[in-house]
């Protein structure tokens, strides 16, 4: 899902989409509009954020002739003092049922000059459909490229404590991506929409949530500020840097200290990849 403003470009309830390569590019610290960019056929077409909604999305993600979308904004806790980070979203492989995206995936990632390759494993579909398939290939691609792989496991919010154990789950993933071949990887445990929910609320932007998103930041807020947190695999937790601003948010009639959430985001495993990708190389091209 990609985000403009508080707009939802992309149907986050969707696990089809998307089926083109959609790059977001992160240019600094602050949130900005988004420019976007849809290429016809090779020729890049802009529509500026004045005109962007998502429909149109929809319909440059359902034209066969459109090869990418780019979108470029700024995005939060990510630097862009020597850099600009380019997230190359390609369409899922093994969920679709679309032969075609696995093979755009690939394509793409053979074809492409990339620095790290981040692998999306959704804690509710472990192991299913063709991911030995797809993870073999992406082994031979790192091999070949000497590229480091850091997989994320997300949904952890999904696991329900008292009855499920997230440390088996994660030991599980990990030894089944170690079975392909990986022995250098990178598992991040993490609730991206824990993370999302929490970063609008400590930008102050809790008044944008809907009727849904305020039951699931109560439910999110009491479960990842209790201390739940599933350590990741080959990297360290970064410092954790917590304020101790005694600020308040108001959120559905209930307060919320800026301090708790910011605790409770450091719970979600979210700031361990962007402190992955602020400490990437730049380029000089």
């Amino acid at each position: 899902m990609t985000k403009n403003q508080n707009m939802t470009l992309i149907d986050k309830n969707n696990p089809y989409n998307t089926a083109h390569i959609v790059i977001p590019k992160l240019k600094g610290k602050h949130s900005v509009d988004v420019s976007n960019y849809p290429l016809l056929s090779g020729n890049i077409v802009k529509f500026t954020n004045a005109n962007l909604n998502r429909q149109a999305v929809k319909e440059w993600n359902d034209n066969f002739d459109v090869e990418r979308i780019i979108m470029e904004g700024d995005l939060n806790n990510i630097s862009s003092a020597n850099k600009i980070v380019a997230v190359h979203d390609t369409p899922g492989t093994n969920f679709s049922g679309d032969a075609d995206h696995r093979k755009t995936t690939i394509d793409f990632l053979k074809n492409t000059e990339i620095d790290i390759i981040l692998c999306l494993i959704n804690s509710e579909y472990i192991g299913t459909n063709d991911a030995q398939k797809v993870l073999s290939e992406l082994k031979e691609l790192t091999d070949e490229k000497g590229l480091k792989a850091i997989f994320i496991l997300n949904k952890i919010d999904s696991f329900d404590i008292k009855k499920e154990s997230i440390d088996d789950a994660i030991s599980d993933v990990n030894t089944f991506i170690a079975k392909i071949g990986f022995n250098d990887h990178i598992l991040i445990p993490m609730s991206a929409k824990a993370a999302r929910l929490f970063k609008m609320s400590i930008a102050n932007k809790q008044n944008n949530f809907s009727e849904n998103e305020m039951d699931d930041f109560r439910r999110l807020f009491r479960k990842f500020s209790k201390g739940f947190i599933a350590k990741p695999v080959g990297v360290d937790l970064p410092k954790q840097f917590i304020s101790n601003n005694d600020e308040q948010r108001l959120i559905d009639e209930n307060e919320y200290s800026l301090h708790d959430i910011e605790t409770a985001l450091y719970n979600t495993g979210f700031p361990i990849l962007e402190n992955i990708i602020n400490n990437l190389g730049g380029r000089n091209d």
